[in-house]
């Protein structure tokens, strides 16, 4: 995570960033460009970086993202896994930017599986689709926003894996918690 903050194209967009936040004008952000990420993927050693437009009571948004699942999350002991990813989302934000969401969600990810003791490795591309909904809260009045929300996705070819005789359970639906940090523009 460190060589992936260390370099320049990171350090270029966190200086931009900072000094984008720092001359924005106080007062009520009337967002109409948002940038974000998730801070527990880049927790969970990958990453996260999503743009979106907000049009009217809507909000589009573009991103991607990656992950290393841990196994108290995917549950298949001796395995390890990996997602990374792009997807498109849509909201519905009602009357206010800030408050109750609801939305749908697609994405393409590139899965990656590992049985540990055989050192072999399954991947496989996923397609998913589903709903998702949460909470915009301002973080002051400089346009930063704290968003946790959760999904519901369904994995097309969102089979179980095998390597030898053993087997990845992997579900065909999905239920993906988070939180996002962004600043609106």
């Amino acid at each position: 995570m460190l060589s992936m903050i260390r370099s320049p194209s990171s350090m270029s967009l966190a200086l931009a960033l900072a000094t984008a936040f720092a001359l924005a004008p106080p007062g009520e952000a009337h967002a109409q460009v948002e940038l974000e990420a998730d801070p527990i993927a880049y927790a969970l050693n990958g990453f996260s970086l999503h743009g979106a437009k907000v049009l009217g009571a809507t909000r589009l948004s573009a991103g991607t993202f990656g992950i290393d699942v841990p196994r108290s999350y995917h549950g298949n002991e001796g395995w390890s896994s990996s997602m990374r990813g792009a997807g498109v989302k849509w909201d519905y934000l009602g009357t206010s930017i800030d408050g109750w969401f609801v939305g749908a969600d697609a994405g393409y990810m590139r899965m990656t599986y590992s049985l540990d003791v055989e050192n072999e490795t399954v991947q496989r591309n996923v397609i998913g689709a589903g709903i998702r909904g949460g909470y915009r809260l301002p973080l002051g009045d400089r346009g930063l926003y704290l968003s946790p929300w959760i999904g519901v996705s369904y994995n097309f070819n969102g089979k179980d894996v095998l390597i030898g005789t053993e087997q990845f359970n992997r579900g065909a639906v999905t239920v993906f918690p988070t939180a996002h940090i962004g600043w609106r523009f």
